[in-house]
């Protein structure tokens, strides 16, 4: 009986090891990632990028990747605002290939505005331009997840998204890539196969 217990101790012990272990690197991830998202909604590119995984830079040098982020958001007549950023799950860690990845999902909020700088324009073309922006929207992002203010002229985008997190030692030093399924052939240049076939 003494030795039962012996081992039921020993088996509880190993589980809440295991489950605080879980927790950690997982709260690793979520730290990590919300300073991502925290450096991403206040437009700070450059330290958004040292959260990136560096396979990325192979491919796309990183002050590329802030130039091609920074003519995304400023773009001419086109305002973009992003909040509300959350983590809604972080999945378990899995080693393939020498890393450990964990997929994580989260979400956001973007607003999205249309200045047109010619007046007489924009009171000619605002209805069918904000009738093909809508469209546009609404089958990248799902027909619920796109409102239109009429007051603000703001599009206002709920966007949830995927994302993996990569470490070399299932611990710290997280890094990560967003996964989009419409960029699958890309992803497959960064992820291992057995992860981008479920994407």
């Amino acid at each position: 009986m003494t030795l039962l217990k012996k081992h039921l101790v020993t088996l509880c012990f190993l589980c809440i090891s295991v489950v605080g272990y879980s927790q950690d690197y997982k709260t690793e991830i979520k730290t990590q990632f919300n300073d991502y998202l925290d450096a991403i909604t206040n437009m700070d590119f450059n330290k958004s990028m040292d959260y990136v995984s560096e396979d990325l830079f192979k491919i796309i040098p990183k002050d590329q990747m802030v130039k091609v982020m920074e003519q995304t958001f400023n773009t001419p007549g086109i305002e973009f605002k992003l909040e509300d950023a959350k983590i809604h799950e972080v999945n378990d860690a899995e080693k393939i290939e020498g890393k450990f990845y964990a997929m994580l999902q989260y979400s956001n909020v973007m607003f999205m505005k249309i200045n047109d700088e010619n007046e007489e324009e924009k009171a000619e073309s605002q209805e069918l331009q904000l009738s093909l922006t809508k469209m546009a929207l609404q089958q990248t992002f799902g027909e619920n997840n796109v409102k239109y203010d009429e007051k603000t002229q703001f599009f206002e985008i709920y966007a949830k998204k995927q994302a993996y997190a990569i470490s070399p030692n299932g611990k710290d030093n997280w890094k990560f890539i967003v996964v989009e399924k419409n960029q699958k052939a890309f992803l497959e240049r960064l992820l291992p196969k057995v992860l981008t076939d479920k994407i």
